[in-house]
């Protein structure tokens, strides 16, 4: 790691910052510019190689509002590869803001994938985790975002199978996880299994498996721009042409 000075036009924010976390309200980001203002930058934000904000992103959204020129920040070059700097990033976020359930549930999710990258890694290698143990992906994810095993089933159930106005409910804190998974347990079902081998709520289940895969292929494509990936840019957007006219003819 190194303290550098930055121009802050040359600052980006990492798209995983939004795409998880998104931007403080109004009031928040005023509330910052004051404190900024009256006491300087206590904080310096965190930033990658390539001048990626992983620390800070609001920090440095509320000095370009205020019309700074220069700040200093901190080169995280110690981080060796991407999913470190995503892990990084999701758990200074956790540290240091209040994240609803969706938020709560994306970081974990993202945090699963890594961890699950990691494990499958060190298997490969021979290696294990602490006390000569494999940690679940799973339950590591939940627990680094502050929920249980529970909590985060229950989530997963909401976020992938229920509909739009129990999703929209438990996002905005009107009704609570719990309650929220028993409302999709009463309308979907308790499990695949218990659901009948036709009908609306199978074709429910399918498309938000479908959903899940176009999720996933679309964070892929927003962590690795095409200039990372040339060889496959030609098959991206292969992909992507067939998928636009797929829905034309859908719709």
């Amino acid at each position: 790691m190194k303290i550098i000075e930055r121009e802050v036009v040359k600052l980006k924010s990492h798209p995983m910052s939004a795409e998880i976390f998104g931007d403080m309200d109004g009031d928040e980001l005023e509330d910052l510019k004051d404190d900024l203002q009256k006491r300087g930058l206590q904080h310096l934000p965190e930033v990658d190689r390539q001048d990626r904000v992983i620390c800070g992103s609001q920090r440095v959204k509320a000095i370009r509002e205020l019309g700074w020129d220069k700040i200093k920040v901190v080169v995280r070059d110690d981080l060796p590869d991407e999913n470190s700097i995503r892990e990084h990033l999701i758990k200074d976020n956790i540290l240091r803001r209040h994240l609803n359930p969706r938020q709560l549930y994306t970081a974990a999710c993202e945090l699963e994938r890594i961890y699950s990258e990691q494990a499958n890694l060190n298997m490969r290698q021979g290696s294990v985790g602490p006390n000569g143990k494999r940690v679940h992906a799973r339950q590591k994810a939940a627990q680094d975002v502050g929920i249980s095993g529970t909590t985060f089933h229950r989530l997963k159930r909401v976020f992938t199978v229920g509909d739009a106005d129990i999703i929209s409910a438990v996002t905005a804190g009107q009704l609570s996880i719990a309650a929220a998974e028993r409302k999709v347990t009463e309308r979907h079902g308790g499990s695949a299994r218990s659901r009948a081998p036709g009908g609306v709520q199978r074709e429910s289940l399918r498309f938000q498996t479908f959903k899940a895969e176009v999720d996933r292929f679309v964070g892929f494509l927003s962590r690795h721009p095409a200039k990372e990936i040339p060889h496959y840019q030609v098959d991206a957007a292969t992909l992507l042409a067939k998928a636009t006219e797929a829905v034309k003819e859908w719709a």
